[in-house]
């Protein structure tokens, strides 16, 4: 590996990169036990650090280059030869629960894809990058909460995640030229790339305005995920799940309230306050 990209190579603890990232993630893993919850943060720490990797990349080039530091030390992390406070993270969660590089190294696939913004023609195109980029995440958390055999409940829930994290960037991303709301949906409603990016007309954000119509479609395929997910939850899985439950109802409220704003992209960004994420940890763990 080149100096230039080892020196892309945080040395801050996985610790360290999950607080300043400040996600709405963290709450859900409050309730594991130490060693589970570093596990599940040094996973969750790998998947912001190869994130930013191609979100704070000023070029395509730049981005390839350290991402691909980082997919260097993930093969280091799990042969024992880790270079990061990260990495060294990475090779216990490995060794102490079995994680599997195989997923990590397909969120490093899908981070890739937007380093070079494409339009996805339909659904299934975009639900390739959502399992890569979420439902893979998942898979490689199953072990450490202690449900390897759960897996389509994380696909699920991995999908419905990330299609509610689609709806509420959708300005901000279209103003980077990532578009990810299918093509299809956007031709049958009439929406363009200038709307996209909170510059239409008043009448395109109206209550059934084009982009009103396309938002709920959307807001309807990730409910269709959150109830397979549902479906697939395995009784025997339940409480070692408790932590993707709690990520889960936290993000079914934030597609309420993209639901509630509806296509009036140009309002506040929708997020859940935090004492709503703390009254849901202590409903599903009560529950």
């Amino acid at each position: 590996m080149s100096t230039t990209a080892m020196q892309e190579l945080t040395q801050a603890t996985p610790d360290q990169i999950a607080f300043e990232s400040r996600s709405s993630f963290l709450v859900s893993f409050s309730r594991l036990e130490p060693a589970r919850k570093q596990a599940i943060i040094a996973v969750y720490a790998y998947c912001r650090v190869v994130d930013d990797a191609v979100d704070e990349a000023k070029t395509a080039s730049e981005g390839r280059a350290r991402l691909q530091a980082w997919r260097e030390e993930l093969d280091r992390a799990f042969a024992g030869a880790a270079l990061t406070p990260l990495g060294r993270a990475l090779g216990v969660a490995a060794s102490s629960y079995g994680v599997e590089k195989r997923w990590l190294d397909l969120v490093a696939e899908g981070v890739a894809m937007d380093l070079e913004p494409k339009s996805y023609p339909d659904f299934a195109a975009l639900e390739q990058y959502t399992y890569k980029v979420a439902s893979a995440v998942g898979r490689a958390c199953l072990p450490i909460f202690g449900a390897p055999q759960a897996h389509r409940f994380a696909e699920e829930l991995g999908h419905a995640l990330q299609l509610t994290n689609i709806l509420r960037d959708i300005v901000p991303d279209a103003r980077l030229g990532r578009v990810y709301l299918p093509a299809d949906l956007r031709a049958t409603h009439l929406v363009d790339l200038t709307m996209l990016r909170g510059e239409g007309r008043d009448a395109d954000y109206a209550p059934r305005g084009p982009v009103a119509r396309l938002v709920a479609v959307v807001v309807e395929r990730a409910k269709a995920h959150f109830a397979a997910a549902d479906a697939a939850m395995l009784p025997e899985c339940a409480a070692a799940l408790r932590p993707a439950r709690i990520m889960g109802a936290v993000y079914r409220d934030l597609l309420a309230r993209v639901q509630a704003r509806g296509g009036d992209l140009r309002a506040a960004r929708p997020r859940v306050p935090n004492w709503k994420k703390l009254w849901i940890v202590w409903r599903t763990m009560a529950r």
